[in-house]
């Protein structure tokens, strides 16, 4: 989802002419040379391991990564897109989100990331596929001027306060606001009322009947295989997700996945069925599993399916913070728009941060 910030700052001058570069889509096999550009241009050291999860071992298939060279032959820039199998208007359907782009600094202001968003528009019409994105203010600019793309509406962010160090940070805007998370503690069943969230260690199902419950009111909306969530949840070498199931009454009504950074835990991913007393109670346990483990607040995003807007507010969520814009293809909002009888908005989608969580 994050774009990297000097990109961000280049991309909204004007576009220059980008003629002496070349461009192509990556190999699997080139792994090794995207990687070492992200770590150039991060100073950091993500191993191997992790591009070759996040590129090439998703089971809905492989990325779709876009280039461009300089005239030495150099990775100049990348514009991944990460594939999803959406559940949409009563059957499955391929779509990519962009994620985990970058220009190296000695080629910004050059047209590179716009060439490249253009050229996955081109392709993905091609192949019949879909396309989405929440990018944040500044590279939104470049999705607007995409004739392949456009906005359908904002997300929104909701944030609980689990210590006063939390709201010291946000008034202060000072540094990351580091917790620690308690030594040794194991993760614990957390109950109220007849809900309860009991973190696991693996999924054991595709949550069939959630899925089929949200089919009644969404249009589209990412497929969780079993396969799928193991992947993206369990799979990394890099990242550690906290994962439990919601229950009522031992019965199971779909997960929760929490991630922790820089003291702040996020809500991930919520899959549950479309019920406001789950989904309240799920979230205010899902604060008190964070609070658990350290973190000084949570946050959670999420585009479409209003009612959990309220149930966050319900939560304890009272917290605003600024939205981003999801951003679809043109031909998919045309699809969706054939099979009703109103425009179609985000009350048609549900995209939770795990469908974006790549950067």
């Amino acid at each position: 989802m994050a774009q990297p910030h000097a990109l961000q700052r280049k991309q909204t001058s004007a576009v220059k002419p980008s003629a002496h570069f070349s461009y192509r889509r990556l190999s699997m096999a080139e792994l090794p040379l995207l990687n070492g550009l992200y770590n150039a241009f991060y100073r950091s050291d993500r191993p191997l391991a992790e591009a070759v999860w996040l590129y090439a071992d998703n089971p809905s298939g492989n990325a779709v990564i876009h280039a461009a060279f300089d005239p030495d032959g150099q990775l100049a820039g990348m514009r991944p897109a990460i594939p999803f199998k959406l559940w949409w208007r009563g059957r499955e359907h391929m779509a990519y989100e962009f994620a985990d782009a970058l220009v190296d600094p000695r080629h910004q202001g050059q047209g590179i990331f716009t060439r490249l968003v253009r050229m996955t528009c081109d392709w993905a019409e091609r192949q019949g596929c879909s396309l989405y994105s929440l990018p944040n203010e500044n590279s939104l600019a470049v999705y607007r001027r995409c004739p392949g793309l456009e906005v359908l509406g904002d997300s929104f962010t909701r944030a609980r306060p689990l210590s006063l160090r939390y709201l010291r940070h946000r008034l202060r805007h000072r540094g990351d606001p580091a917790g620690v998370a308690p030594a040794g503690r194991k993760a614990r069943a957390l109950v109220s009322g007849e809900l309860c969230l009991r973190p696991v260690a693996r999924f054991e199902s595709d949550f069939a009947d959630v899925r089929a419950e949200l089919q009644q009111s969404v249009s589209s909306f990412t497929l969780r295989t079993r396969e799928f969530l193991q992947w993206r949840y369990f799979g990394s070498p890099v990242r550690k997700y906290h994962v439990a199931l919601v229950e009522e009454r031992g019965q199971v009504r779909g997960y929760l996945v929490l991630r922790i950074v820089s003291g702040i835990a996020h809500v991930v991913d919520i899959f549950i069925r479309p019920d406001a007393v789950i989904a309240r109670r799920a979230l205010g346990l899902a604060a008190r599993w964070a609070r658990d483990m350290g973190a000084i607040g949570i946050h959670f995003s999420v585009a479409g399916d209003s009612f959990l807007d309220s149930a966050a507010a319900r939560s304890g969520y009272w917290l605003k913070k600024r939205s981003r814009k999801l951003v679809i293809d043109c031909a998919s909002r045309r699809f969706l728009a054939q099979c009703q009888d109103r425009p179609v908005d985000m009350r048609d989608v549900y995209f939770v941060m795990g469908d974006f969580d790549f950067f």
